[in-house]
């Protein structure tokens, strides 16, 4: 088990920036969802919080979904530029205590070296960074924070009183020797709007800071499909699939620059994930209590790693789930509420074969529920929120068996907005992290030393991860722009 101490943070933030700066500023009056599950200013959300959306010429450049988030302060990227490995430190958290999410759908972190966030840049419409503890939310994972990835729309691409489009691009740098290039048209009628977009890239030779090169040779390639339709006013079917691919040939630990060391060369992957998921909103313009939101969603991820000359060492991650979330406006003479709740279950499975033996196989069952209401006073410039989640989590394993466990997620935050131009706030908040797979069950061969073996030990009954974290802190901004 472990078990991180309260932490105490106590942040002073000065913002005085344009609008086109990373970070959010009430002159931008930009919008987050991920910070408290409902749409609030970024500004006054009771959590740190950085909304990217893909307008500058950083983002539009990105090779990756990590070089999308570059310059954002407390973010660290992890491994050399390769799409492969690049995972994210947020807080001091490594990818195991970071949530990512694509599109509200969790990813799968437990893949060793080769994890990543396996998404174009190009179909990425905007994200949102929240540091601290989400587990009241979003469940296990969010120790450090969580990532979430918003994907494109049609509407997101149409004019104004443009009913049909279609965009090609093309891009290369000469830091990796990459090219790339994609089409997508897309449209809308009164009732529907659509998407299809197709994206192909290469990536070679890694220039690094040193001097040196990280050898890299990628062919990414990805497809989104992506539709709404509108029955009526009080509801809609949306729907997306998402697939992506990429062969590669690079050392066999894809975060160092150069093999050797105990790390091999000429690894040849190949790596895909198909995305697909259903929603079904629900939200008639006279029931204000009603806003409620369905969604079905799976995620399929394939690695295939060969060493030079050796059998192929394949693993795949199957995730699927159902979440269900009903969002109410409640008003009375001297309070507001914005009221949600919900039940989310999803299932995810390992399955390793060939010649992989770090990879253990089984499946984790996660059943989970929430409350949170956020409360405004009419007339003060106070509001609260207050939330609590409890996950119930299930690990099943062939040959160690079974492992029950639960942990409850409580936060509470208090925020006081005397000015538009000064927000103090104080939170309390919660979070755990179920243990992995790899950590309960691996026991195969790590490595070689001094000509024998030294195989990794299996923890079946390890205890979740958990961090209490306490914030107080204000923001102002001196000036606009």
């Amino acid at each position: 088990m472990m078990k991180l101490p309260t932490i105490h943070c106590y942040p002073i933030f000065v913002l005085c920036m344009p609008a086109f700066s990373h970070a959010s500023s009430p002159a931008e009056d930009t919008m987050t969802i991920t910070a408290t599950g409902t749409e609030i200013s970024a500004f006054e959300a009771p959590s740190v919080v950085n909304v990217i959306d893909n307008h500058a010429a950083y983002t539009r450049t990105a090779f990756t979904a990590g070089d999308f988030l570059r310059g954002i302060a407390g973010i660290t990227p992890v491994g050399v530029g390769r799409t492969n490995g690049q995972t994210f430190n947020l807080r001091g958290y490594d990818k195991s205590g970071v949530l990512v999410m694509v599109d509200g759908v969790r990813q799968d972190s437990g893949m060793d070296k080769s994890s990543a966030t396996f998404l174009e840049p190009a179909l990425i419409k905007k994200a949102e960074v929240v540091r601290g503890p989400m587990s009241s939310l979003y469940g296990s994972g969010g120790l450090g924070g969580v990532i979430s990835y918003q994907t494109v729309s049609a509407a997101d691409l149409l004019e104004n009183g443009r009913h049909a489009g279609w965009r090609i691009f093309s891009s290369g740098a000469t830091g990796d020797r990459s090219l790339g290039g994609g089409i997508s048209a897309f449209g809308r009628t009164d009732n529907f709007d659509g998407l299809l977009s197709v994206i192909k890239r290469q990536r070679g030779n890694i220039r690094q800071s040193d001097g040196g090169t990280a050898p890299d040779d990628e062919k990414p390639g990805a497809l989104l499909a992506k539709g709404l339709y509108q029955f009526d006013h009080a509801q809609s079917l949306g729907g997306s699939i998402r697939l992506y691919d990429n062969t590669s040939e690079e050392p066999g630990n894809p975060t160092l620059s150069r093999a050797g060391n105990g790390n091999p060369a000429a690894y040849l992957r190949h790596i895909t994930q198909r995305d697909a998921q259903l929603s079904y909103n629900l939200h008639p313009a006279d029931q204000s209590w009603l806003d409620l939101e369905t969604r079905l969603y799976t995620s399929d991820v394939r690695i295939k790693a060969r060493p030079d000359g050796r059998e192929s060492q394949n693993r795949q991650s199957v995730t699927y789930g159902m979440k269900v979330l009903n969002r109410s406006e409640i008003q009375t003479q001297t309070t507001a509420h914005h009221f949600s709740w919900g039940v989310e279950y999803y299932q995810q499975r390992h399955t390793p074969s060939g010649a992989e033996t770090r990879y253990p196989e089984g499946k984790i069952n996660f059943y989970s529920g929430l409350l949170q209401d956020e409360i405004t006073l009419r007339n003060f410039p106070v509001s609260l929120v207050t939330g609590i989640r409890y996950d119930h989590y299930q690990s099943i394993n062939p040959q160690y068996g079974e492992l029950t466990a639960g942990e409850l997620s409580p936060r509470t935050a208090l925020t006081l907005s005397p000015t538009e131009w000064l927000t103090i706030y104080g939170s309390v908040s919660s979070a755990f992290r179920a243990p992995t797979m790899e950590e309960m069950y691996r026991d195969g061969l790590h490595f070689y030393a001094r000509g024998r073996p030294n195989y990794w030990v299996p923890n079946p009954d390890l205890k979740p991860e958990t961090n209490t974290l306490s914030t107080p802190r204000f923001m102002t901004v001196f000036c606009h722009f």
